[in-house]
């Protein structure tokens, strides 16, 4: 029961620093020249610190053998306290912090304004997101 309400907590934290990384890193008006401009900054690093985070943590729980399932949880207290510590941060903060909804809130926000815009940083986001998430694994691996 614990690990649920802890993974409630999980996910709300990172449902907070999702937004609060939008509010302070999405620019408040699109003026200026910059191929940035009107980009939601703030949602792309909230899903790179997700995909990240997530690297890491499947990372350190495979060089360790441990399974993020709940389903395939050992019956040992010791087992099940690392793989619940390890699913309530993959699935409930890095979840959270980093959704496709909002993903493609910005995509669609600026395709609308001009498709070329929307399909670069869907790319970047993709591109991005990949080689986070593989650094966070390769990380994860080494420290682990």
């Amino acid at each position: 029961m614990l690990s649920w309400i802890l993974l409630l907590v999980a996910g709300a934290l990172g449902a907070v620093l999702r937004l609060l990384l939008e509010q302070r890193f999405t620019p408040r008006s699109p003026a200026g020249q910059s191929p940035w401009r009107g980009w939601p900054v703030g949602i792309l690093l909230a899903n790179l610190a997700g995909t990240f985070v997530l690297g890491l943590v499947l990372g350190y729980a495979r060089q360790h053998g441990i399974s993020v399932l709940p389903q395939q949880w050992a019956a040992s207290a010791q087992a099940f306290s690392a793989q619940a510590g390890l699913w309530i941060v993959a699935t409930g903060l890095c979840a959270a912090l980093s959704t496709v909804s909002t993903l493609f809130l910005g995509v669609s926000t600026l395709l609308a304004q001009q498709r070329s815009r929307g399909w670069c940083y869907l790319a970047a986001t993709l591109s991005f997101g990949l080689l986070s998430a593989w650094l966070g694994y390769a990380l994860g691996t080494v420290w682990g």
